[in-house]
């Protein structure tokens, strides 16, 4: 059984068998220092980092163990971000903190069974394990976001479903992805304002960058790898990308809820989509997808 444990911010991970693997959840009570403007451009900062795990990220083989390749990943962003100018030095720890607790995001199944409801996380609001459509419902009866907010966020999780199935095709996604951007530029919303910002981006480095895509097994109804490479890849690497935002913001939104008085601050909503679109869509480039996989 592949190892599916995994800690985002309030959220734990389960099987769908719903076996307890753990029920506490991780604790920041530094949330509120991160300021709405710390992050001003999500998308940005995430082609960023792909393109220093696509240009940069050298495997290490003399690590067998999946621990010592998280670390050792994780060890490489620390040192770009250490030096980065687009996240101010004082929200640095706060982003490499959260970045280590999402590290098994980077296993594409892990994101799947998210979106498809298969894999059940950690609610500390409902105090059990839920479902991220279920999730998505405390945000909204705790008003955390909006009804129409909530309705914008269902629908994008129902796409994200269908992309993975290979029911939506590459034109269809890209305007879907229009669509969103316009809608939020229209309308103020916490977690769908970074997510849009992430989705538009990475669309356009997938496309831009044609990188070695690592799937780890066939999804949809069309096998990888597809000949031709846009028809299924590319939509649905960045539906992880989008998807690894969602599950990132929703943690981050939920954990300052508890944690902070109800306040959420939109900067570290904005961290949480960006690191868990960034770690859930690194772990699709080839050259770090296919180390991490070989134990």
């Amino acid at each position: 059984m592949k190892r599916i444990l995994l800690f985002l911010f309030a959220f734990s991970i389960f099987s769908c068998s719903k076996e307890d693997l753990s029920s506490d959840f991780s604790e920041n009570s530094d949330d509120s220092k991160l300021k709405l403007s710390s992050i001003v451009n999500p998308g940005e900062i995430h082609n960023d980092y792909m393109d220093l795990v696509n240009n940069s990220f050298i495997a290490n083989e003399s690590i067998t163990t999946l621990d010592g390749k998280y670390n050792f990943y994780y060890d490489f962003i620390k040192e770009y971000t250490d030096s980065y100018s687009k996240i101010k030095s004082e929200d640095k720890l706060f982003f490499l903190e959260t970045f280590k607790e999402n590290l098994n995001l980077i296993h594409y199944d892990n994101v799947v069974g998210i979106v498809k409801n298969e894999i059940l996380i950690s609610n500390p609001l409902s105090e059990t394990v839920t479902t991220l459509s279920e999730v998505l419902i405390t945000l909204k009866d705790k008003e955390i976001i909006s009804e129409n907010e909530f309705v914008k966020m269902t629908n994008l999780q129902y796409t994200l479903h269908k992309v993975y199935e290979g029911t939506v095709s590459y034109d269809e996604f890209n305007v879907y992805i229009e669509n969103l951007s316009e809608d939020v530029n229209n309308n103020e919303y916490l977690i769908l304002t970074p997510v849009s910002s992430i989705a538009s981006y990475s669309n356009e480095w997938w496309n831009s960058n044609l990188p070695e895509i690592y799937f780890p097994e066939p999804v949809g109804i069309i096998s990888y790898p597809d000949n031709q490479y846009t028809t299924y890849a590319i939509p649905a690497v960045v539906a992880t990308d989008i998807a690894g935002a969602i599950v990132g913001a929703a943690g981050v939104a939920l954990n300052q809820y508890i944690n902070n008085n109800g306040k959420i601050t939109g900067g570290a909503v904005v961290t949480g989509a960006v690191v868990g679109a960034v770690v859930g869509s690194t772990g699709l480039v080839g050259r770090l997808g296919k180390w991490i996989s070989r134990l």
